[in-house]
């Protein structure tokens, strides 16, 4: 019998041991779990949610929105000048520029909205409340104004700011990919027209996107192919009357538009 019982507790003793390798391994394979997760639906520098998320939430707020024939909308947020940044100050510097814009946007928006990091400088914003457009455009107009501050390094002073574009579902898009697509054009629309400010979605913004990525194509062209002249224009001077210089200013004369006029190309060229 006391054999029996030493070799009871060994056995016992072994099945603890085990046991609590188990949970050790369980518990690593949940924490390797955990990673997985985050490296799937997260972005590593900002941890912010990263596109595969969105793209998911917005999926499923199609799905939701069709049924119940509710709107919602989508904000694609371009941070103003990061290239300069990464230019002058280097990547390191551009990556903490990321992520302190990224930790003052969480800071700031309604805790039940989703934002995230959709790549580069590109954040994306889904307000899945109930509430109208006016509402809408005042709550982005309060995070443009909040985002808008100045961050001091040891070397320079560079002034957070950004442009704002805004699509809704469903009369700018019915799928994830057309509203992002939409609101990213809106974006662009308020990087033309000054950057740092806000511009919902319009079906023609698609047309003058069209149009300005073709003439930029039959720009480069038309360098390679002559297209280009000079025309003079004379300065008079009213005192003596007399001809006191003459301008040199570039003309186009393209085969598809024809004569293009000075202020439809010369501020493209400039860019």
């Amino acid at each position: 019998i006391a054999s029996l019982y030493k070799k009871l507790n060994l056995t016992k003793q072994t099945l603890a041991n085990q046991n609590r390798e188990l949970q050790a391994s369980n518990e690593e394979i949940r924490k390797n779990e955990e990673r997985l997760h985050f490296l799937v639906y997260y972005d590593g520098l900002t941890e912010l949610p990263n596109r595969k998320m969105i793209l998911e939430r917005l999926h499923l707020l199609v799905s939701l929105s069709e049924n119940e024939k509710s709107a919602f909308y989508v904000v694609f947020i371009d941070l103003d000048n990061f290239k300069k940044i990464n230019d002058t100050m280097g990547h390191l510097y551009g990556d903490d520029y990321l992520k302190y814009t990224a930790k003052r946007l969480q800071e700031i928006v309604h805790e039940d909205d989703l934002l995230g990091r959709l790549g580069g400088d590109e954040f994306a914003l889904i307000i899945q409340r109930n509430i109208k457009e006016d509402a809408v455009y005042n709550y982005v107009e309060s995070l443009r104004n909040e985002l808008c501050d100045k961050i001091k390094t040891s070397c320079s002073e560079f002034k957070v700011s950004a442009s704002f574009g805004i699509s809704v579902f469903p009369q700018d898009g019915k799928d994830p990919i057309e509203l992002l697509k939409s609101a990213d054009t809106s974006m662009y629309k308020a990087k033309e027209l000054g950057r740092n400010n806000i511009q919902f979605f319009r079906p023609d913004m698609k047309d003058e996107i069209l149009n300005k990525i073709q003439m930029e194509s039959l720009l480069l062209k038309a360098y390679e192919n002559k297209e280009f002249f000079i025309e003079y224009q004379p300065q008079f001077n009213a005192e003596d009357h007399r001809i006191r210089g003459l301008e040199a200013l570039i003309r186009w004369d393209s085969p598809h538009y024809g004569r293009v006029a000075p202020m439809n190309f010369i501020p493209l060229a400039e860019e």
